[in-house]
């Protein structure tokens, strides 16, 4: 959201944690402001989408679009005198989940089982993603029960730099996996408001891809600062979940560029790769010829990728000790990132993305010429 005062000294607030961060930003230096231009999903499409359902829901993610989902399924059940489908998540997310959810919705912990059952039905947002193009329900499967089959992921990216929203070999894998499993999900086109569209059926559906793309605003950007907030509590929990939105911000870069990352990371690292690589378990050099995948080591080779062709600053609750082996900036305070920059170059321009785990600003865009924007 962008405020516009007399004094021509526009308040951007941007979403960091539970909370949000206000900049205070001159005109002169306001670049674009990238908004998702989204429209709620009316009821009647939600009525005739979700009436079927029947089954245990299985929840994959939390953000205000599945909670929607979920309480709108609710709704109608409890107008018809049905009983509620039972509902499962990891146990770390249930606390969370619950608040969002009306009054009376039980949510059981998932335990971890070899393949999913017949009755599952798997809901999550679908967001971008630099491995496979596209985070949906059937790359969420191939993660959680396809460990195997993510090292042929990993070996068949696209690069070794991010590719968020792309047509990848990855997706096709993750597709192929899911096919092996007469299971329903629902994927969702979401927003921080809630939901936008969404696609009942099988996961490794072709209609999801098309549906993502959507989300993605066209057209060749090539700035000199961005910065993003991840514009979403469950992903900008951990460096992990965040690292999506960098991705997204990257894309929008020229080389050399800047990129500010708001992601409060409150419950840390997240990713067992991310872990190992602090630890010293795990080296560069292993990343490029794995025996075993790890849980998110194409996080490390992006970031490892995109650090030498970008500066990147985290604004984040993430430990100063992390920074080096990282090769991130840190910082604490975003106003006071906006000041360094400004100070040294008044006329900057810079540029916003208030939803960063979401929109994303064109296919490749930034290394495929276009207009310098900053």
């Amino acid at each position: 959201m962008v405020s516009v005062s007399r004094y021509v000294m526009p308040e951007v607030w941007l979403s960091y944690g539970p909370g949000h961060s206000i900049l205070d930003i001159k005109s002169e230096n306001l670049g674009t402001v990238f908004e998702a231009d989204s429209k709620p999903i009316s009821e009647e499409r939600l009525d005739e989408m979700l009436s079927n359902i029947s089954g245990t829901l299985v929840i994959l993610q939390n953000t205000p679009a599945v909670r929607q989902a979920i309480s709108h399924i609710h709704s109608m059940c409890e107008q018809r005198s049905s009983p509620f489908p039972a509902i499962l998540s990891d146990k770390y997310m249930i606390p969370s989940l619950k608040e969002g959810l009306p009054e009376g919705c039980r949510v059981d912990s998932f335990q971890g089982t070899d393949s999913p059952d017949t009755n599952m039905i798997f809901v999550s947002e679908i967001m971008p993603d630099g491995l496979f193009g596209y985070e949906s329900a059937c790359t969420r499967l191939l993660r959680r029960f396809g460990e195997d089959m993510m090292l042929k992921a990993y070996n068949r990216r696209v690069a070794d730099t991010p590719s968020p929203n792309g047509n990848t070999p990855s997706y096709q894998i993750a597709q192929k996996f899911a096919d092996n499993f007469e299971i329903q999900s629902i994927d969702i086109l979401g927003w921080q408001g809630g939901i936008e569209d969404l696609h009942v059926g099988h996961p490794a559906s072709s209609e999801i891809r098309q549906l993502a793309s959507r989300r993605i605003q066209q057209g060749a950007h090539r700035f000199s600062t961005v910065v993003g907030s991840v514009g979403d509590v469950f992903a900008g929990s951990t460096l992990s979940g965040s690292l999506s939105s960098l991705w997204n911000v990257w894309s929008s870069l020229k080389s050399k560029g800047r990129a500010i990352l708001l992601a409060e990371c409150g419950m840390g690292l997240g990713s067992e790769a991310l872990r190992q690589y602090i630890d010293g378990r795990l080296t560069l050099e292993y990343l490029r010829q794995p025996s075993q995948y790890v849980y998110g080591m194409e996080e490390l080779l992006f970031l490892e990728s995109i650090n030498h062709t970008i500066d990147i600053t985290l604004v984040s609750a993430l430990p100063k000790m992390y920074e080096s082996p990282l090769k991130m900036k840190f910082a604490r305070m975003s106003q006071q990132v906006i000041n360094d920059i400004v100070k040294n170059s008044p006329r900057h321009k810079i540029t916003i993305i208030p939803d960063a785990a979401r929109i994303s600003l064109g296919e490749y865009s930034s290394r495929d010429g276009g207009t310098d924007n900053g």
